[in-house]
């Protein structure tokens, strides 16, 4: 989802490489129908380093939709480690539950940092997605992360 910005993006004379954003596969042993490997896509929004912009905001980029997105350092930052929480995320089965994003439409959620902790109250980085089935013959689900920032 992010091939439309390239290897990297370069704001306010700085360039960030989002080369770690790519898509991967993940392939997650017996668990598959009748026991077999389940192989899953993973791949990435730029939301995970933008916020949207406001009305008649100045914006940085634009989203696979097009809409006008503002680099956020924070996220930047945060999604520099994003592949590898998802990869513990599936690897650990973690606890995944429904929210609502500020459209109101239901994503899937996840705590990034101890994803087989149970929910309680607090703050944490929580990982935004969506899973549907692969059409692809070479893997079975595709993951899209849609974001992955802090929520209470």
């Amino acid at each position: 989802m992010l091939q439309h910005l390239g290897e990297e993006i370069t704001i306010d004379d700085v360039t960030y490489p989002i080369g770690h954003l790519v898509p991967f596969f993940h392939t997650l042993p017996g668990v598959g129908i009748d026991g077999a490997d389940l192989r899953v896509r993973i791949s990435f929004s730029c939301h995970v380093f933008s916020e949207k912009a406001l009305h008649n905001e100045q914006f940085d980029m634009r989203d696979q939709n097009e809409s006008p997105r503002r680099f956020d350092r924070t996220r930047y930052d945060r999604s520099l480690t994003l592949p590898n929480d998802v990869r513990t995320l599936l690897d650990s089965n973690g606890v995944t539950w429904e929210m609502k994003d500020h459209n109101n439409i239901e994503n899937m959620a996840a705590l990034t940092d101890v994803p087989d902790l149970k929910v309680i109250k607090g703050t944490f980085d929580v990982i935004l997605y969506y899973l549907y089935p692969s059409q692809a013959e070479h893997f079975d689900v595709e993951m899209n992360v849609l974001t992955c920032h802090i929520r209470s």
